[in-house]
């Protein structure tokens, strides 16, 4: 296995919304809130249920389900709503005007990527792969 790098995950919320004028945010501090999220089965929404039940939080009270990125912060944007974006999915510059992105402080809210192949085996197009994605990783 190669560990490629780590993918954390931010709060995002609109520029209104009380969690907006914090420097990060603590899962205690998500407790509570309304959120706008991916999915049931999307990997950063069950993270996100995952972590709330390993800091036995109650789960978040989502009230909007959408299932592009696009949907997900033009609701954020337009309601007080808080949601989860993978860090390398969206860049500060691409949110919205007036979406305000928040680093979460929890240990266990982590995204490894990495990559994985049968022992002793990786073929040419494998090794390609590998290698591009150690550049992207280190870009």
């Amino acid at each position: 296995m190669l560990h490629l790098l780590e993918d954390d995950y931010q709060v995002v919320v609109n520029d209104q919304h009380p969690l907006a004028t914090l420097q990060s945010v603590s899962m205690g501090d998500l407790a509570g809130c309304q959120w706008a999220g991916s999915s049931k089965h999307e990997f950063a929404r069950v993270q996100l249920e995952r972590v709330f039940a390993l800091e036995a939080i109650s789960l978040p009270n989502l009230v909007l389900e959408a299932n592009n990125l696009p949907a997900l912060l033009l609701a954020v944007s337009r309601m007080p709503l808080v949601s989860m974006v993978n860090s390398h999915a969206v860049s500060a510059e691409s949110l919205p005007a007036n979406v305000v992105m928040l680093p979460i402080r929890s240990e266990h809210i982590r995204g490894p990527i990495s990559m994985v192949w049968r022992r002793g085996y990786m073929s040419s197009i494998a090794l390609r792969a590998k290698a591009l994605l150690q550049a992207a990783a280190h870009a």
